[in-house]
C-alpha cells in the first residue's frame, strides 16, 4: 500500500494512530508523523508493519480471521515464477556457473541486519558467501517479483527502493495481468525498460547470453487465463 492508501484503510477500520501503533509494534510517534507527512521517506520496515497490521485487520473485519489473496495471485503467479525459475536454472547448469538460482520461500536478510528480511519470488545470488542455511545474507544480483493485485504498491515503489540500495544489481517486475514485465538494470540506469509477454528478454547480469522466453511462458499459462 501507498502512504495514502493506508491512510484510507485506517479511516475505513476506524482505526486510531495509538491502536495501529499497538497492532503494528511501532511507535506513536513514528505513526503520526508517518501520516502526518513530517517523515518524508519511513522506512521501509515501518511501511511494512503498518501494512501487514492493516491488512490483517481487514481480514478479521470480514470475520474470516485471516486474508484472502486476490484474483490473479494464485495458479498463473505461481506458474509464472517457477518458469522464470527453471530457464534461469537451466542456463546455469548448461553453463556450469556458480550462481545459485533461489525461489520463494527464501528468506533474505537484505541489509546484512535483522530488520530487513524479504522473501523474493525468484532471485540469483553468485557470491556463494551470501548463502547460509538459513537464508541469504546480503542483495541478491538478481530478483524478479512476480505482481499480484494486492502486492502492486509494495513492489513498484517500496521494493525498487529498497533492492536498489541495497546493492541488487537486476530487478524485474513481472506483471501478468498487463502481460508487461519491467526490467530495472540499476548499473545502468534508474529507469526500467519495459518488455511485452511477446519478447524474450535477455537477463542483464550475464550480458543478455540469457533470456526468458516470455512468449513460450505465456502460450503454456494461456488457458489459465480463461479459467473462471
Amino acid at each position: 500500500m501507498t502512504i495514502e492508501e493506508m491512510k484510507r484503510r485506517k479511516k475505513e477500520l476506524g482505526l486510531s494512530n495509538a491502536k495501529l501503533s499497538d497492532m503494528a509494534k511501532v511507535p506513536l510517534g513514528t505513526v503520526q508523523k508517518v501520516f502526518s507527512g513530517q517523515t518524508a521517506a519511513p522506512r521501509y520496515e515501518t511501511l511494512q508493519r503498518l501494512q501487514d497490521a492493516l491488512e490483517k485487520a481487514g481480514g478479521r473485519r470480514g470475520g474470516s480471521g485471516s486474508m484472502v489473496r486476490q484474483p490473479g495471485s494464485g495458479i498463473i503467479y505461481q506458474f509464472i515464477g517457477s518458469e522464470v525459475f527453471r530457464m534461469l536454472k537451466n542456463y546455469v547448469e548448461k553453463q556450469k556457473g556458480k550462481c545459485i538460482p533461489f525461489i520463494a520461500p527464501t528468506d533474505v536478510q537484505l541489509d546484512k541486519d535483522d530488520k530487513t528480511i524479504l522473501q523474493p519470488d525468484v532471485m540469483v545470488v553468485c557470491d556463494r558467501s551470501k548463502i547460509t542455511r538459513a537464508r541469504i545474507v546480503g542483495a541478491p544480483d538478481f530478483v524478479a517479483e512476480v505482481l499480484s493485485p494486492g502486492s502492486v504498491a509494495n513492489d513498484l515503489f517500496i521494493k525498487v527502493v529498497k533492492y536498489k540500495y541495497a546493492g541488487v544489481r537486476e530487478y524485474w517486475i513481472i506483471m501478468p495481468d498487463d502481460k508487461s514485465v519491467a526490467v530495472y538494470e540499476f548499473e545502468k540506469s534508474s529507469d526500467p525498460e519495459i518488455f511485452t509477454f511477446d519478447d524474450n528478454i535477455p537477463v542483464g547480469i550475464w550480458e543478455g547470453k540469457c533470456r526468458i522466453d516470455f512468449s513460450y511462458i505465456y502460450e503454456q499459462a494461456k488457458f489459465m487465463y480463461e479459467i473462471d
